[in-house]
C-alpha cells in the first residue's frame, strides 16, 4: 500500500500561535515520528513545503516526498468578481472560525478603534466557533456600544456575499492555506492582514491588493494595544483613499 499523509493544518506552531500545541502539531506527531513509512506528505503551499523540510531536518526526522496540492479553488462564474456589483461603502467582512487563534478579538477591537475616526465603518463576522469566546466578543461589543456596526452573521454560504463588501480583514495567527481569503480575493475584496503563515503571505501583496502588516506573535502578543492601533489606522487609511481602494479591488 502507498501511505499518503495530508497536512490539513499547520504542521508546527510557534508559542502563542495555538493554545494546544508548541513546535510539532500533536495531530501529526506520529506521522513525523514514523515518516519513513510515509510515501508522500501533501501540503497546500510551496512555502509550507519549504518550512516542513526545514522543521523535519531540525528534529533529525526522515524527509519523505512532499507534494504541493492547493486544497481548493474558485471559479469566476461562481463568485462573479466584476466591479458592477454594488459594494456597501466602508464595509468589512471576516469569514473564519470564531476563535482566539483567528485573531477575531483583535479585529473587533481594531474596528471599534477605527470607528472613532470613521463612523460609517461596519464589520460583519461570518462563521461559528467557541461559545465562550463568542460570549466574550459579545460582551466586548456591548460594553463599547458597537452592536449597531459589528454584527454576527453565523455560519452560512458566503459565495455570493463577498462581492457586497469592500474590505476583507484577516488577522489569524496562522493558516495552512486560507480558503476564505482565496474566495475574497476572487471576489475583488481589498485586504488588510498580518504577515503570518501561510494564507496571508500567499494572497496579500503589500500595496497591490491591500496592506500586509508585520506581526511577530512571540513579541507582539504582549503589546496588542499597539497592534490594534496599527490595524485600526490601516482600516481608516484604506477607506479614506477611494482611488487606492479601487486599485486594491
Amino acid at each position: 500500500a502507498k501511505l499518503i499523509g495530508v497536512l490539513h493544518s499547520c504542521h508546527y506552531f510557534e508559542p502563542f500561535e495555538n493554545a494546544g500545541s508548541v513546535t510539532f502539531n500533536y495531530e501529526y506527531y506520529y506521522w513525523f515520528k514514523y515518516s519513513r513509512e510515509i510515501d508522500t506528505f501533501v501540503v497546500g503551499t510551496l512555502s509550507q513545503k519549504t518550512d516542513l523540510i526545514k522543521k523535519l531536518k531540525e528534529h533529525d526526522v526522515f524527509v519523505p516526498n512532499i507534494a504541493v496540492i492547493p486544497p481548493g479553488y474558485t471559479e469566476t462564474d461562481d463568485l462573479n468578481c466584476v466591479d458592477e456589483f454594488q459594494r456597501k461603502r466602508n464595509s468589512i467582512i471576516s469569514v473564519s472560525r470564531l476563535t482566539k487563534q483567528k485573531g477575531v478579538d483583535i479585529l473587533v477591537k481594531s474596528v471599534i478603534k477605527a470607528h472613532e475616526f470613521n463612523h460609517d465603518i461596519t464589520l460583519d463576522l461570518y462563521g461559528d466557533g467557541d461559545k465562550e469566546f463568542i460570549n466574550e466578543l459579545k460582551t466586548m461589543i456591548y460594553e463599547n456600544r458597537a452592536g449597531n456596526y459589528i454584527h454576527f452573521m453565523g455560519h452560512q454560504d458566503v459565495k455570493n456575499v463577498y462581492k457586497t463588501y469592500e474590505l476583507y480583514v484577516g488577522l489569524s495567527f496562522c493558516e495552512s492555506f486560507g480558503l476564505s481569503m482565496l474566495e475574497a480575493l476572487s471576489a475583488g475584496n481589498a485586504f488588510v492582514g498580518f504577515n503570518t503563515k501561510y494564507g496571508n503571505r500567499e494572497f496579500i501583496k503589500n500595496g497591490y491588493n491591500g496592506y500586509v502588516m508585520e506581526f511577530n506573535i512571540t513579541k507582539d502578543i504582549h503589546n496588542l494595544g499597539s497592534v490594534i492601533d496599527n490595524v485600526a489606522q490601516k482600516i481608516v487609511d484604506i477607506f479614506n483613499d477611494t482611488d487606492q481602494l479601487k486599485k486594491f479591488q
